[in-house]
């Protein structure tokens, strides 16, 4: 009778063990890596290059440090031409590289860390830099990259 009792007793403690203890019940949310949008201009006009014809959309493409090839997405709307890519994933600090065919390689560093708060996993951008070209953050992942002395 008394292992019975206490089986029942472990039983009801493993039952037990859940996140309502946290406060959490039944919520469970997660937020995924941030999207950012890239936006190319030349660094003397402000043109966006895509939108002046100097860059072609087509030849766009974005790969990690290993060159694995990041979902990545090109918007236009409105002579606004954006790049935009899932970056983060990896919450260490990971190199990315925007291609725009073979004139130009844009190097990226990112450091994400994955965080909990309010119940809700969440990543945050811990470092971000762009370290061969001058950029403006226009929110935390609207980035305009000045591009200069580009060569087609």
């Amino acid at each position: 009778m008394k292992n019975y009792i206490l089986a029942c007793f472990f039983l009801l403690a493993l039952v037990g063990c859940n996140d309502e203890g946290s406060g959490c019940g039944d919520i469970d949310c997660t937020s995924p890596a941030p999207n950012f949008y890239f936006e190319l201009v030349d660094k003397d006009t402000s043109e966006n290059l895509f939108t002046n014809g100097t860059l072609n959309s087509e030849d766009v493409s974005v790969v990690d440090e290993n060159g694995t090839v990041v979902d990545a997405k090109f918007y236009s709307e409105d002579d606004l031409n954006l790049i935009s890519a899932a970056l983060g994933w990896d919450t260490s600090i990971t190199n990315y590289t925007i291609l725009v065919g073979s004139e130009l390689e844009i190097d990226i560093y990112l450091a994400v860390e994955r965080k909990t708060k309010n119940c809700c996993s969440f990543y945050e951008v811990i470092e971000f830099s762009i370290p061969d070209y001058e950029y403006e953050k226009k929110n935390p992942h609207s980035v305009t990259i000045f591009i200069d002395d580009l060569n087609l």
